[in-house]
């Protein structure tokens, strides 16, 4: 394959990927907007819960299809689906069908892992490392933009221009996706399909993370919280059972004894609950205003401005830490993200007083989430078989998205136990105080990654089997 016809490949696969993570960021702008019309906060909620319990279900069974069907196949299918599902949501008459249509863009979870894959397929084993780096970093980069733009489209009229966006988005990618990526087969498998380990698998995750969110609004204690974490968990372990002893499961669970495997999926698991809440922790503390002794006061459109650098090196470090992985492994790579990550958050536990070191602090910080987020997948792909390469990905894309989900919830909790009030106001703020644990959290959790990286070696591991 010449060099040119590779570029176009993965450009177009830059391009396709900005859809999922458009379809992600979009909705959360315009979200405020779309409550006020409403005036129904419980339901409201609907757009954004459906779509991250559909996403998370959907990313490792979605990716494992497109092993054994064709990525190019699943991903034509995946984007139609959003396409149909933002229409839905464009014109729906009534809440029940919006939510209805952000329900089917969730299938998007799955178009990152199946990015991979093709990556990975018309790649040399050499080269896949920088391009899931730029894949990686396109997707957070698009993320940022989504912001940006959803918030300009929804003060130009309506909130329904999102998703009028995203049908034309879609509808301008797909054609590019039929003539330009080609569909690179896998063996076929030679045993049955395993339809009950997919069918299984969504609704355990389905279950575990809406037990998550309901911890936040009812508190770990509260009989809707305990059912659906119960239920979520014993799904999840005959799930594990039963995949365990197919002999051609559609999730393969011994990879997980693979110590790149294990330590990558662990380690993003980590970045979830950690580094991935930079956007929450950011806009919060840039608007929060100055006279509560934390915080500067600015706008939600300047705090946007203010981040973009911080995107922008996400996006610049991803890339460059697909380079180091192809280079010198992934594990050199991750370790070097984490060690960035720590002294980034360790900087702002002390130095968030001005903006200006407390930009640079969330600049380094975002830095280091973009060298783990292409490094980590990067090492998983180095132990995963070539046929299982979306799969794995997908797997470790749902993982995240739990760690995501529990993190925001920590968090959450920490800013509420400490709270002042804003003067001559009845509003209150989090202090100094909880965002200082804030930092000092989310500093744990890369430091908790440092030590995975030197004292458990997947290269040793591996190289002593």
């Amino acid at each position: 394959m010449s060099d040119y016809r590779l570029y176009g490949i993965i450009a177009v696969l830059m391009m396709v990927e900005v859809l999922s993570s458009l379809e992600i960021s979009m909705v959360f702008t315009a979200f405020p907007t779309i409550q006020r019309e409403f005036n129904d906060p419980h339901m409201t909620g609907w757009l954004l819960t459906s779509f991250l319990l559909v996403q998370a279900g959907t990313a490792a069974v979605g990716g494992r299809l497109g092993d054994i069907f064709g990525r190019k196949r699943l991903l034509t299918i995946i984007i139609a689906i959003c396409i149909l599902g933002s229409f839905v949501s464009a014109v729906a008459p009534n809440l029940e069908l919006i939510i209805l249509g952000r329900a089917a863009q969730g299938v998007s979870g799955a178009i990152l892992p199946l990015c991979y894959g093709i990556t990975r397929q018309v790649t040399t084993p050499k080269s896949a490392p920088f391009y899931i780096g730029c894949l990686t970093g396109a997707y957070a980069f698009a993320a940022a933009m989504g912001y940006i733009v959803a918030g300009y489209l929804t003060d130009m009229g309506s909130w329904r221009f999102i998703f009028w966006f995203t049908v034309i988005y879609g509808v301008t990618v797909l054609p590019l996706l039929l003539l330009v990526v080609p569909e690179c087969r896998n063996p076929p498998t030679s045993k049955h399909l395993d339809i009950v380990g997919g069918l299984l698998f969504m609704p355990a995750i389905a279950c575990l993370l809406y037990g998550v969110m309901l911890v936040g609004k009812l508190g770990w204690h509260a009989a809707d919280t305990l059912v659906f974490l119960s239920l979520g968990s014993a799904i999840l372990v005959y799930w594990f059972w039963h995949e365990a002893r197919h002999e051609d499961p559609l999730i393969d669970v011994s990879l997980m004894r693979e110590p790149k495997i294990a330590m990558g999926n662990v380690c993003i698991f980590l970045v979830g609950m950690g580094g991935s809440q930079i956007g929450l922790i950011s806009m919060l503390i840039l608007q929060q205003p100055a006279a509560t002794g934390v915080g500067f006061g600015v706008t939600a459109t300047l705090a946007g401005i203010l981040k973009l650098p911080a995107n922008i090196a996400t996006a610049l470090s991803a890339a460059l830490s697909g380079w180091i992985a192809g280079k010198y492994g992934a594990h050199r790579a991750v370790l070097q993200g984490a060690v960035i990550g720590t002294l980034a958050w360790g900087f702002l536990i002390f130095f968030h007083a001005s903006l200006w070191l407390t930009m640079l602090g969330i600049i380094v910080a975002a830095f280091s989430v973009g060298m783990l987020l292409a490094a980590l997948p990067n090492m998983i792909l180095e132990a995963s078989p070539l046929e299982r390469s979306s799969e794995t990905t997908g797997l470790a894309a749902v993982l995240r998205g739990i760690g995501i989900t529990m993190g925001a919830q920590i968090l959450t909790t920490i800013l509420a136990g400490s709270r002042v009030s804003l003067p001559g106001s009845n509003a209150n703020f989090a202090s100094e105080t909880a965002y200082w644990l804030c930092f000092g959290y989310i500093a744990l959790t890369v430091v908790v990654i440092v030590l995975l990286s030197l004292f458990i070696n997947p290269q040793r591991l591996n190289g002593s089997k």
